[in-house]
């Protein structure tokens, strides 16, 4: 990830599982699976498993504060992860690369957190 072309250090990133419950009155939160923060070259890597009856669907968290000001809490967005890259078990078999992220520029269904 980068900033302003420079490496985004210190990024928190989140890989969850989202929970879409169908059931009247359930909320289901989605599944924190697992955690982390860019490093000096702003790259990262996690990796997380869930249990669940059905297939999950993953998507990673990115909370930053590049191009932010002084505005209280932190920019976030989510990139979603291919089913393709999703496995039975605890070892992966596949890799995702979420690719070159530039936080500078707005995301779609880009919003802000301040519980995160």
């Amino acid at each position: 990830m980068t900033c302003n072309g420079r490496p985004a250090s210190g990024v928190k990133v989140k890989l969850y599982d989202s929970d879409n419950s169908f059931l009247p009155g359930v909320l289901d939160t989605d599944d924190l699976m697992a955690s982390g923060k860019t490093d000096s070259h702003g790259e990262y890597n996690l990796s997380g498993s869930t249990k669940e009856i059905t297939g999950i669907e993953p998507y990673i968290a990115i909370y930053h504060d590049c191009n932010d000001g002084i505005k209280p809490c932190q920019r976030t967005f989510r990139v979603g992860i291919p089913s393709s890259h999703v496995t039975r078990g605890s070892s992966p078999k596949s890799t995702f690369n979420a690719g070159a992220l530039e936080l500078a520029g707005k995301y779609p269904k880009e919003g802000r957190s301040c519980l995160n």
